[in-house]
């Protein structure tokens, strides 16, 4: 029998300032956490309430722990992006005789990962991957490939700080096609699902769907990116 491919997650957000961003994002956005203990039946939902980066802990506050499971013992958060993927991390937690019912301190992450949460798993591709696409304006476009799968794709589109994007939701990229290694592959049109900047406000994060059925060769361009070493 063939060995399982691991299918790394689509994104690994490592060291304290970029973990620390996603958590102060959380906390700003007031974005609702799953935390699973590892003892309990059920995930209580909890939100950051502060940050001491100086000791390097984050207060969560939520749902109350049944008394007889308040003793130390691992967990796991799941929170969700606007974009619908999902970003989890995990620990070991200990009582914090300090706290009121319903907080938790716990160290901060070493690392974030950032995963999907969707009909279509989206698979990491190569720097070298661009789309290139026709605009309202009868224009030819070229971004960067993020990340692809059957039923859609995100790209980046550099843009300088404070620039609009000429996009909206809903509206279409014609004639799409990808480009890697000097090969090209038709895909058709495809609709934005949703944009928003990047975390360092350098360009835009553009998903889209495809309106058609994927093809097959898009069906091998996929399975040649989930395998290490294979040419794309």
């Amino acid at each position: 029998m063939k060995d399982i491919i691991h299918i790394p997650p689509l994104e690994r957000v490592s060291g304290a300032a970029s973990v620390r961003q996603w958590l102060k994002r959380s906390m700003e956005r007031a974005v609702p956490m799953q935390l699973q203990m590892e003892d309990a039946p059920q995930p209580l939902t909890v939100k950051v309430l502060g940050l001491n980066t100086q000791q390097q802990w984050i207060r969560l506050a939520g749902d109350e722990l049944q008394p007889e499971l308040a003793h130390a013992q691992r967990f796991n958060i799941a929170a969700m992006n606007d974009n619908g993927s999902v970003y989890l991390f995990s620990g070991h937690w200990e009582p914090d005789d300090h706290s009121m019912p319903g907080e938790y301190v716990i160290a901060e992450p070493e690392f974030i990962d950032v995963v999907q949460w969707r009909e279509f798993f989206r698979v990491p591709t190569p720097k070298n991957c661009d789309l290139v696409w026709v605009n309202s304006a009868s224009k030819r476009l070229q971004a960067r490939v993020l990340n692809l799968s059957l039923g859609g794709f995100r790209i980046h589109s550099p843009a300088k700080a404070g620039e609009r994007l000429d996009l909206a939701e809903g509206c279409v990229l014609k004639d799409c096609q990808i480009v890697t290694n000097d090969e090209r592959l038709d895909l058709g049109n495809a609709k934005v699902q949703y944009y928003f900047r990047d975390a360092d406000d350098t360009g835009w994060m553009i998903g889209c769907a495809f309106e058609k059925a994927a093809s097959q060769q898009l069906s091998r361009l996929i399975m040649s990116l989930q395998i290490p070493g294979s040419r794309v």
